[in-house]
């Protein structure tokens, strides 16, 4: 076998060695005229290990592998995960294995392992770890003081641990009751929340919502607006009971409103009003969940305090915040305080940038095609002007099966894997050259396009090294990430040069290996 190895190119000997353990040489301990066959089926093992479980990113960016894995590279501040603190530009291991839920917000970070273990590291301002420390900072893992924990769920200054048996605990800042423990105290041990059988927990600026698996809801925190929907505008520092039963799903449009989509598909809402955005024709301020007249909603999208409600039949109607048109109802008004119908049907998907600056607002229609409406001064409508639209203009583009947004830049996947974009002050799609892209993972440093062949490309935001490309210059241009790429580029090499014992240039842009 060993000679079967070294009849490889050098150059390729030096590339596998570093994906291969001892128990892998001792599996290609066959004959030689196997070996190269049983080398292929182990790399291509360790590729699909390798495929793309969750990326989360800020200053750092973690790339959960389907394996339990976790990589990172940029900047983590005072924490340290690796030895060598001088190079973070490149992806290293996290020393943590089995996780499958990794959750970063304002420089805290958890890793929670699949036997329902939490460690945690980073910001420790408010105790929002869970570690019972005082310390402000923490800079190397530490177990959080809860376990059999199904997901964790935070903001950056709380944090709640949802168990597996529905309980709940809550850490972290307290300043307006929202841990709902009763006081306004920093919490900085895990403090267990009285409503049992929660299936979701919401956090809404300084509010919290607990949805429970028969359908109620408890909130607790800032009310000053009826956000709680308890018919009162007082702070609440235990959990009370939201005054509606069968929700289906929480949805915040802002921090000061909430709706409720319940199981028979009527939608009701409380708190901030100003704009309208409520939908049931007037501005006043609601304590008590009022309901929307409208039946059969699938789907509540919402940015800043521009709503849309999403029907069965695929029509969509809309309220609120109309300040550039965003709405797509074909008025002028800043605000409207009744819903109206957008002049589209057959609608699966409705898209906002991140930003509230510029509001657009794109959706994607079942037959692939994309309409859009809104801001549209740098021509990210995509409609070929610069012009603001108050109803809904189609996108020169079509055969689309994902929208996401970076900003105010949109990116159109379409169905042959192929990735449009719309550049700034260029008003029209253009193609990025890459293909075969399986989805689009946008955070804030940038879009990740994730290839069918497991290789991950990368553009943008780069000051701290947190595209994992070995720097930290700024990208304009698509790079492959080499942790995700080198391997399949190997693969390539090693069946191109099945005939051959001559070192091959490594492939620009490898075919994919993996099919999904």
């Amino acid at each position: 076998m060993l000679d079967s190895f070294t009849a490889l190119p050098k150059e390729l000997i030096t590339k596998i060695s570093q994906y291969l353990s001892i128990k892998d040489l001792f599996h290609l301990n066959s004959t030689a005229t196997f070996f190269r066959q049983n080398l292929k089926k182990v790399l291509i093992t360790k590729l699909k290990a390798q495929q793309i479980k969750q990326i989360v990113s800020g200053y750092s960016t973690l790339f959960l592998q389907q394996d339990g894995s976790v990589w990172a590279c940029g900047n983590m501040g005072d924490v340290q995960l690796r030895s060598d603190k001088d190079d973070q530009n490149s992806l290293y291991k996290v020393p943590l294995d089995n996780v499958k839920q990794v959750a970063l917000c304002s420089e805290s970070l958890f890793f929670l392992q699949t036997d329902g273990s939490v460690w945690a590291c980073g910001n420790n301002y408010y105790g929002q770890l869970g570690i019972g420390s005082d310390n402000r900072a923490q800079n190397s893992l530490c177990k959080v003081l809860v376990d059999n924990v199904k997901q964790v769920v935070t903001n950056g200054l709380i944090t709640y641990f949802l168990q597996m048996n529905g309980s709940v605990w809550a850490c972290g800042n307290n300043g307006s009751g929202q841990l709902g423990t009763g006081n306004k105290n920093y919490q900085k041990i895990p403090y267990k929340i009285p409503p049992d059988n929660i299936k979701k927990v919401l956090i809404a600026g300084s509010s919290t919502y607990f949805h429970q698996t028969d359908g109620s809801v408890w909130a607790c925190g800032e009310n000053s607006l009826g956000q709680l929907g308890i018919g009162n505008m007082i702070n609440q520092s235990t959990p009370q009971k939201v005054l509606i039963d069968s929700v289906e799903q929480i949805v915040m449009p802002t921090c000061s409103s909430m709706f409720f989509l319940k199981t028979d598909g009527s939608v009701w809402g409380c708190g901030n009003n100003y704009r309208g955005q409520l939908g049931i024709g007037n501005n006043n301020v609601q304590n008590s969940p009022c309901k929307v007249p409208l039946d059969h909603v699938k789907q509540v999208a919402s940015h800043s305090d521009s709503l849309f409600f999403l029907k069965t039949d695929g029509s969509v109607w809309a309220c609120g915040n109309n300040t550039a048109g965003q709405l797509g109802i074909g008025s002028n008004l800043m605000s409207q305080n009744s819903l109206q119908k957008v002049p589209l049907d057959h609608v699966k998907q409705i898209v906002f940038p991140p930003s509230h600056r510029n509001p657009s607002t794109y959706f994607l229609k079942d037959d692939g095609s994309v309409w859009a409406c809104g801001f549209n001064q740098y021509g990210q409508l995509g409609i070929g002007n610069y012009k603001f639209q108050t109803t809904p203009q189609k996108v020169l583009i079509d055969n689309v099966v994902q929208i996401v947004m970076n900003h105010n830049t949109p990116y159109f996947l379409k169905t042959d894997g192929s990735v449009w974009v719309v550049y700034k002050d260029k008003h029209s799609p253009v193609k990025m050259p890459l293909d075969d892209v399986k989805t689009i993972e946008v955070t804030w440093s940038g879009p990740f396009f994730v290839t069918n062949g497991g290789s991950i490309w990368v553009c943008g935001n780069n000051q701290q090294g947190q595209l994992g490309l070995g720097h930290k210059n700024p990208i304009s241009d698509l790079q492959p990430v080499p942790h995700y790429y080198q391997l399949q580029a190997i693969l390539q090499q090693l069946q191109a040069d099945t005939h051959s014992t001559q070192t091959q240039r490594m492939p620009a842009n490898p075919r994919p290996i993996l099919k999904q």
